[in-house]
Protein backbone atom coordinates (compact mmCIF):
# COMPACT_ATOMS: atom_id res chain seq x y z
CA UNK A 1 0.00 0.00 0.00
CA UNK A 2 1.18 3.49 -0.90
CA UNK A 3 2.46 5.90 2.12
CA UNK A 4 1.75 9.57 2.48
CA UNK A 5 4.60 10.22 1.15
CA UNK A 6 3.74 8.43 -1.90
CA UNK A 7 0.91 9.54 -2.56
CA UNK A 8 1.34 11.09 -6.11
CA UNK A 9 3.80 8.75 -7.66
CA UNK A 10 2.96 7.85 -10.95
CA UNK A 11 0.40 10.65 -11.48
CA UNK A 12 0.09 12.69 -14.66
CA UNK A 13 -1.47 15.05 -13.68
CA UNK A 14 -1.94 17.14 -10.53
CA UNK A 15 -5.03 18.02 -8.93
CA UNK A 16 -6.81 21.23 -9.25
CA UNK A 17 -7.39 20.94 -5.43
CA UNK A 18 -3.88 20.58 -4.75
CA UNK A 19 -3.30 22.44 -0.75
CA UNK A 20 -0.77 24.57 0.89
CA UNK A 21 -0.17 21.14 3.00
CA UNK A 22 0.66 18.89 0.08
CA UNK A 23 3.06 21.58 -1.66
CA UNK A 24 4.71 21.99 1.93
CA UNK A 25 4.93 17.62 1.96
CA UNK A 26 5.66 17.21 -1.62
CA UNK A 27 6.74 19.88 -3.89
CA UNK A 28 9.32 22.04 -2.14
CA UNK A 29 12.58 23.55 -3.81
CA UNK A 30 15.98 23.55 -1.87
CA UNK A 31 18.36 26.59 -2.11
CA UNK A 32 20.17 24.37 -4.19
CA UNK A 33 17.49 24.08 -6.68
CA UNK A 34 16.50 28.03 -6.90
CA UNK A 35 20.57 28.39 -7.41
CA UNK A 36 19.88 25.90 -9.88
CA UNK A 37 17.13 27.07 -11.62
CA UNK A 38 18.81 30.65 -11.51
CA UNK A 39 21.75 29.88 -13.18
CA UNK A 40 20.07 27.83 -16.08
CA UNK A 41 16.96 29.94 -16.77
CA UNK A 42 16.29 33.09 -18.43
CA UNK A 43 13.76 34.47 -15.68
CA UNK A 44 11.00 34.00 -17.98
CA UNK A 45 11.60 30.13 -18.35
CA UNK A 46 12.58 29.91 -14.09
CA UNK A 47 8.71 29.15 -13.43
CA UNK A 48 7.96 26.51 -15.78
CA UNK A 49 11.23 24.48 -15.07
CA UNK A 50 10.43 24.84 -11.34
CA UNK A 51 7.26 23.18 -12.09
CA UNK A 52 8.59 20.34 -13.70
CA UNK A 53 11.18 19.91 -11.54
CA UNK A 54 8.78 19.42 -8.27
CA UNK A 55 6.08 17.81 -10.73
CA UNK A 56 9.30 15.04 -11.63
CA UNK A 57 10.14 15.19 -8.00
CA UNK A 58 6.69 14.23 -6.58
CA UNK A 59 4.92 11.74 -9.37
CA UNK A 60 8.22 10.29 -10.98
CA UNK A 61 6.64 11.77 -14.36
CA UNK A 62 7.05 15.14 -16.39
CA UNK A 63 4.12 17.23 -16.52
CA UNK A 64 2.56 17.45 -20.18
CA UNK A 65 2.69 20.72 -21.80
CA UNK A 66 -1.50 20.91 -21.74
CA UNK A 67 -1.43 19.85 -17.83
CA UNK A 68 -2.99 22.58 -15.56
CA UNK A 69 -0.83 23.94 -12.84
CA UNK A 70 -2.72 23.70 -9.16
CA UNK A 71 -2.78 27.22 -8.28
CA UNK A 72 -1.30 26.47 -4.99
CA UNK A 73 2.15 25.23 -6.76
CA UNK A 74 2.17 27.92 -8.97
CA UNK A 75 1.97 30.26 -5.79
CA UNK A 76 4.76 28.04 -4.18
CA UNK A 77 6.82 28.72 -6.88
CA UNK A 78 6.84 32.01 -7.44
CA UNK A 79 6.90 33.02 -4.08
CA UNK A 80 10.36 30.92 -3.94
CA UNK A 81 11.61 32.15 -6.99
CA UNK A 82 10.97 35.79 -6.02
CA UNK A 83 8.92 36.16 -9.46
CA UNK A 84 5.71 38.12 -9.49
CA UNK A 85 2.61 35.98 -9.05
CA UNK A 86 0.66 34.49 -11.48
CA UNK A 87 -2.54 33.46 -12.49
CA UNK A 88 -1.23 31.18 -15.65
CA UNK A 89 -3.56 28.18 -16.00
CA UNK A 90 -1.51 25.58 -17.91
CA UNK A 91 1.43 24.69 -18.75
CA UNK A 92 0.56 25.41 -22.48
CA UNK A 93 0.93 29.37 -21.90
CA UNK A 94 4.10 28.80 -20.32
CA UNK A 95 5.69 26.34 -23.06
CA UNK A 96 5.38 28.18 -26.35
CA UNK A 97 7.98 25.97 -27.83
CA UNK A 98 7.44 22.09 -27.10
CA UNK A 99 11.00 22.09 -27.60
CA UNK A 100 11.62 23.84 -24.28
CA UNK A 101 9.01 22.00 -22.34
CA UNK A 102 11.52 18.60 -23.10
CA UNK A 103 14.75 20.93 -22.09
CA UNK A 104 12.96 21.54 -18.98
CA UNK A 105 12.19 17.98 -18.68
CA UNK A 106 15.34 16.20 -19.38
CA UNK A 107 17.13 19.13 -16.91
CA UNK A 108 15.10 18.26 -14.08
CA UNK A 109 14.71 14.19 -14.64
CA UNK A 110 18.87 15.17 -14.38
CA UNK A 111 18.42 17.20 -11.65
CA UNK A 112 15.98 15.02 -9.75
CA UNK A 113 18.82 11.61 -10.18
CA UNK A 114 16.50 9.86 -11.91
CA UNK A 115 17.42 6.91 -14.25
CA UNK A 116 15.39 6.06 -17.30
CA UNK A 117 14.31 2.06 -16.22
CA UNK A 118 15.90 0.09 -18.53
CA UNK A 119 15.64 -3.30 -19.18
CA UNK A 120 17.34 -4.60 -16.55
CA UNK A 121 15.56 -2.32 -14.19
CA UNK A 122 12.20 -3.73 -15.62
CA UNK A 123 13.25 -7.28 -15.17
CA UNK A 124 13.89 -6.41 -11.14
CA UNK A 125 10.84 -4.73 -11.48
CA UNK A 126 8.98 -7.54 -12.72
CA UNK A 127 10.52 -10.54 -10.27
CA UNK A 128 9.67 -8.17 -7.21
CA UNK A 129 5.88 -8.09 -8.96
CA UNK A 130 5.86 -11.86 -9.40
CA UNK A 131 6.57 -12.04 -5.71
CA UNK A 132 3.76 -9.28 -4.58
CA UNK A 133 1.40 -11.23 -7.38
CA UNK A 134 -0.17 -13.81 -4.44
CA UNK A 135 -1.73 -11.28 -1.91
CA UNK A 136 -2.32 -8.62 -4.14
CA UNK A 137 -6.06 -8.29 -5.30
CA UNK A 138 -6.22 -7.04 -8.79
CA UNK A 139 -3.67 -5.99 -11.57
CA UNK A 140 -4.26 -2.53 -11.31
CA UNK A 141 -2.94 -3.20 -7.13
CA UNK A 142 0.00 -4.16 -8.90
CA UNK A 143 0.45 -1.49 -11.41
CA UNK A 144 0.96 1.01 -8.68
CA UNK A 145 3.62 -1.29 -7.08
CA UNK A 146 5.50 -1.36 -9.99
CA UNK A 147 5.18 2.59 -10.28
CA UNK A 148 6.46 2.92 -6.20
CA UNK A 149 8.87 -0.01 -6.54
CA UNK A 150 10.29 2.34 -10.08
CA UNK A 151 10.43 5.49 -8.16
CA UNK A 152 12.10 4.49 -4.77
CA UNK A 153 14.75 2.84 -6.62
CA UNK A 154 15.62 6.57 -8.30
CA UNK A 155 13.85 5.64 -11.94
CA UNK A 156 12.16 7.66 -14.12
CA UNK A 157 8.69 6.01 -14.62
CA UNK A 158 8.06 4.54 -18.13
CA UNK A 159 4.62 4.90 -19.78
CA UNK A 160 1.34 3.20 -18.45
CA UNK A 161 1.41 0.14 -21.20
CA UNK A 162 5.32 -0.47 -20.24
CA UNK A 163 3.82 -1.18 -16.43
CA UNK A 164 0.31 -2.42 -17.02
CA UNK A 165 2.05 -4.95 -19.29
CA UNK A 166 4.45 -5.93 -16.05
CA UNK A 167 1.82 -6.16 -13.71
CA UNK A 168 -0.77 -8.14 -15.97
CA UNK A 169 1.88 -11.20 -16.50
CA UNK A 170 2.46 -11.51 -12.67
CA UNK A 171 -0.87 -11.20 -12.10
CA UNK A 172 -1.58 -13.81 -14.88
CA UNK A 173 1.31 -15.87 -13.26
CA UNK A 174 -1.11 -16.78 -10.59
CA UNK A 175 -3.30 -17.77 -12.71
CA UNK A 176 -1.74 -20.13 -14.22
CA UNK A 177 -0.03 -21.04 -10.67
CA UNK A 178 -3.27 -22.03 -9.58
CA UNK A 179 -4.72 -23.48 -12.74
CA UNK A 180 -1.73 -26.03 -12.51
CA UNK A 181 -2.18 -26.93 -8.96
CA UNK A 182 -5.90 -27.84 -9.32
CA UNK A 183 -4.60 -29.96 -12.50
CA UNK A 184 -2.46 -32.03 -10.36
CA UNK A 185 -4.83 -32.14 -7.46
CA UNK A 186 -7.85 -32.65 -9.50
CA UNK A 187 -6.42 -34.05 -12.69
CA UNK A 188 -7.03 -33.58 -15.94
CA UNK A 189 -10.96 -33.82 -17.63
Amino acid sequence: MATFRQRFVGATELPKTLTEFDVEQSFQLSTDDLDAIRKKFRTASRIAAAVQLTAIRATGRPLDRLNNVPRALLRYVCSALGAPETSIASLKTLYSRRSTLYEHQQWARLTCGFAEADDDALSRCAEALSRLAGTASSVDELFKQSEIWLFDRGYFLPGDRVLRDLARQAYLSIDESALNTVRIQVGEI
